[in-house]
């Protein structure tokens, strides 16, 4: 339960004092600690990664029903008012599809648990100084991380397994479909999914720990993409966009990158498809080398000028980290989620 004067690094048993103050557990890394505050705070836990595991089962319910429902209500409206059956009429179907079926459950969450807007979305502008090294930062990570994609694809491959990206052709028919088609992959997933894991989820968690809630964030995040390709990128990408979402109060420097990011990604995917091999490849070397060269300096900038940059304030919490991961993964809700997007992902490998 939140209210208009909710602090983030308030525990969830803050006010609450134990009935016996001689009842004590051990916690690894904490010691002796009163049991009731224990007990109380796994029990706000699991009910939280519940709510949030009901939410994301939710969202994967309604994103296969309301496509076929939209897609049956378009073929009795079409002939009727006489619209046309266009690409870029289905991809804006698509785009509907997607803000009801992710939108509405976190909606729904959102409201349940009561927390305050300006709270689950912080959208105050942060000083350039700041923003501009974070989106270099989370750029060089990716960076990173996308040689340990590159290393899974290779060993699926051997494997004889191939695993396909995301990414699909840019549709070309009409210059309709080509924006429809741009917007579906940049500014939605840019805006709509760092509404819902940066904002309401990570922030609805904050209260169990700033650390804990990037981590969960990140998490989910990158399970959501139901691809073991992606899986490295997305967790990098969760956990770097996530942090500098909390140490800048606000959530643009992860819609800034993410928007960034899948322009790239388009961009490069057609270099590689319209190319010769020997330019896309020099293309894709020359940008990561850009990209880990300017996060290498944005990181000596902020650790210049910013003095307390790379640092989360510490946990007001009666469990330590490990054990409030251990309780929100074990809740079943969370379980059940982790494993119908670990199925997804297992779906869209192809033997060869």
């Amino acid at each position: 339960m939140y209210n208009n004067q909710y602090d983030p690094y308030n525990t969830p048993n803050s006010q609450a004092t134990p009935q016996n103050s001689q009842e004590y557990t051990y916690i690894h890394g904490i010691g002796f600690s009163p049991l009731l505050g224990v007990m109380r705070e796994k029990k706000a836990l699991r009910r939280c990664a519940n709510a949030i595991g009901i939410s994301m089962l939710a969202y994967l319910a309604l994103s296969y029903l309301i496509p076929d429902i939209i897609s049956l209500a378009s073929v009795m409206l079409l002939p009727l008012y006489g619209l046309s059956s266009s690409q870029a009429y289905y991809q804006l179907i698509g785009i509907l599809s997607t803000v009801i079926a992710m939108g509405l459950p976190f909606f729904i969450y959102a409201v349940s648990i009561r927390i305050p807007v300006r709270r689950a979305l912080p959208l105050q502008m942060p000083p350039l100084s700041l923003l501009i090294p974070s989106i270099f930062l989370t750029f060089g990570a990716t960076a990173v991380a996308s040689f340990a994609s590159g290393i899974l694809q290779n060993l699926l491959y051997f494997l004889g397994i191939y695993a396909p990206g995301n990414l699909g052709e840019l549709p070309t028919t009409t210059a309709s479909a080509t924006v429809v088609y741009l917007i579906s992959s940049t500014l939605l997933p840019a805006v709509l999914e760092e509404f819902v894991f940066r904002g309401v989820l990570m922030q609805s968690l904050r209260r169990f720990g700033d650390a804990m809630a990037v981590v969960v964030s990140a998490v989910l995040f990158a399970a959501a993409h139901g691809n073991i390709i992606v899986f490295p990128l997305a967790l990098t990408m969760g956990l770097c966009s996530g942090y500098f979402v909390i140490r800048m109060g606000s959530l643009w420097p992860s819609i800034l990158f993410h928007f960034l990011y899948n322009s790239l990604s388009i961009g490069l995917n057609e270099a590689y498809i319209r190319l010769p091999q020997n330019i896309s490849l020099l293309l894709s070397s020359a940008l990561t080398l850009a990209q880990l060269l300017l996060a290498v300096l944005s990181l000596i900038y902020l650790m210049k000028t910013r003095t307390g940059i790379f640092s989360l304030k510490p946990a007001q919490t009666t469990l330590n980290e490990s054990a409030k991961l251990k309780t929100f993964f074990s809740s079943v809700a969370i379980i059940v989620v982790l494993c119908l997007f670990a199925l997804l992902a297992i779906t869209n490998l192809y033997a060869y």
